[in-house]
């Protein structure tokens, strides 16, 4: 291809899963611009249309220096494309690679920048919330120069915070109440912030782990380690304490908008005097009665410490994702806390079935499904035959007690803590016959957690390292067969092999919860008794 309407195109700078980006040259001006075009494939699926369209619209609306400009939308020869400005220098992450962590004055004007593209954002009426911050999607340009890309996944929060099983973003960069499936509001925007400005002061995110279920946890639950030693050491307090109230969990306790982070940032030093020689006598910062951000600008500076091509037909961006022993191109991948929902196609997922408790009798009369011991195998630590009587029809419940067992035979304390369904169902069973049939269960462990996934007739056992454990004893979910029949009855979803299903064990205060979802509807079941919680999209 060398012309695209108007435009003589020059070379090809990247491709995703919804689209390919051209540098090209406008014919009559020629000048230089960036072309993103709809793949051709994908121009019948509506859902991916309307995510294009999407994003036209909003890049219009916006006019930011900060922010990427949209210089046209235009439908040449039934191709729909967006002319952007052509962007020349290297991502955030490009930078992070080669540097490791920014100097402290390089962070706070990289961060200036894009809250600065988030007042402009989020003042927008209604606001337009970005949704998957993080350094792939911010572009370096020039000496000093920030540009905010990427808003194929914004949301224009038109009729108010509402609660949505629709969950999109980068895992790493994701907030609490997009992985839960809350309101999205302007304040998951500087959730990512904050996440961004720890990576690139500390030179790693807060939160990493080879589990996708275990990092989507400690996004939910755990709190954001302290900066090493010498980090403190170097950047002023405001700036830390602002870096851990942006990280909050409840969206309350963050700042009260990106105006107030961006006064704060601009008002640090580029250079702190150095506070190393007060350090030993000085703690990490401690709850005050008011965060930073609430109060009037004059007053001193103390905060509260508290601690998203392709991830779903929304993470279809092809990237990397350093933290994610696998690498992560995830175009669907279901996962956690509560109502994640991705379906990883490329990395370890995280799949399962059933979920009695750790009492609970073994299923009557049932023949043992593994037949071997674990065995050395080409991927994970260790490898088991599994052998139910029907693989088109695998009762959860097997499925779960033979897993259970050698997760147990890793760490007798090994506790279930999630699991991902991936074109397996098969009404209340599990059909493990197709292709691409995948489950994954995860197991908490004192120290680490254990993965077993399931497939090809093989249970393949690799331990993690983590730092996460389940802090609160979790009920019992609900068993899958049961599960499905609510979510079918009750939600009204029609269940099929291609449905993704989600179990969260203990994410939320203990809470279990199965999430179903098929295109754009969703049901979840929540805790023993089998409770439709929710129902989204659909009649």
């Amino acid at each position: 291809m060398t012309r695209i309407g108007d435009y003589e195109v020059r070379r090809r700078i990247g491709e995703g899963g919804m689209g390919v980006v051209y540098e090209a040259v406008e014919e009559l001006s020629g000048r230089k611009v960036a072309l993103k075009v709809l793949n051709a494939e994908l121009m019948d699926r509506a859902d991916v249309r309307a995510r294009f369209f999407n994003e036209m619209r909003i890049l219009a609306s916006l006019e930011h220096p900060n922010i990427v400009r949209s210089l046209a939308s235009r439908d040449i020869d039934g191709q729909l494309v967006m002319v952007l400005e052509l962007l020349e220098g290297r991502t955030l992450r490009e930078e992070l690679e080669a540097s490791g962590r920014l100097p402290v004055a390089r962070a706070i004007a990289i961060g200036s920048a894009v809250a600065s593209a988030l007042v402009a954002a989020h003042s927008k009426d209604p606001p337009i919330v970005h949704r998957d911050l993080k350094p792939e999607n911010l572009m370096l340009v020039g000496a000093s120069g920030v540009k905010v890309m990427d808003f194929g996944v914004a949301k224009v929060v038109a009729d108010g915070p509402k609660a949505t099983t629709q969950v999109v973003g980068t895992v790493q960069y994701m907030s609490p109440e997009q992985a839960q499936g809350g309101a999205i509001t302007p304040k998951t925007d500087l959730y990512a912030l904050g996440l961004v400005l720890y990576e690139m002061l500390a030179g790693n995110a807060p939160f990493q782990s080879a589990s996708l279920l275990v990092l989507i946890r400690q996004q939910c639950d755990a709190a954001p380690p302290p900066f090493p030693q010498d980090v403190r050491a170097e950047i002023p307090r405001e700036l830390e304490a602002l870096v851990f109230e942006l990280l909050a969990k409840a969206p309350d306790d963050r700042p009260a908008d990106a105006r107030a982070v961006l006064e704060v940032l601009e008002s640090l030093v580029p250079h702190a005097p150095p506070r190393s020689s007060r350090l030993e006598a000085e703690p990490a910062p401690a709850p005050p009665s008011v965060p930073v951000s609430k109060r009037a600008a004059t007053s001193p500076r103390v905060v509260k410490r508290v601690d998203t091509i392709a991830l779903l037909n929304r993470f279809e961006r092809r990237t990397r994702w350093p933290y994610f022993a696998a690498g992560t191109a995830v175009s669907a991948a279901a996962v956690v806390a509560g109502v994640v929902v991705f379906n990883s196609r490329t990395g370890p997922a995280a799949s399962a079935s059933v979920a009695p408790s750790a009492s609970a009798p073994s299923a009557s009369a049932a023949p043992t499904a593994s037949a071997k011991a674990p065995r050395a195998c080409d991927r994970g630590d260790a490898c088991v035959v599994f052998a139910p009587p029907d693989r088109a029809r695998v009762d959860g419940t097997i499925l779960f007690e033979e897993s259970a067992k050698q997760a147990r035979a890793v760490d007798p304390e090994a506790r279930l803590g999630g699991a991902i369904l991936q074109n397996v169902l098969a009404g209340g069973a599990i059909d493990l016959t197709r292709p691409d049939a995948l489950v994954t269960l995860t197991y908490d462990l004192p120290q680490g957690a254990v993965r077993v996934d399931v497939s090809n007739g093989l249970m393949v056992i690799t331990r993690v390292t983590t730092e996460y454990m389940q802090d609160v004893a979790p009920d019992e979910p609900c068993p899958l067969s049961r599960a499905v029949e609510v979510a079918t009855n009750a939600g009204r979803l029609t269940v099929t092999p291609a449905t993704d299903a989600t179990l969260t064990v203990g994410s939320v205060a203990g809470k279990s919860s199965w999430v179903f979802r098929s295109g754009e509807e969703a049901a979840i079941v929540e805790g023993p008794d089998c409770v439709l919680k929710s129902r989204v999209g659909g009649g």
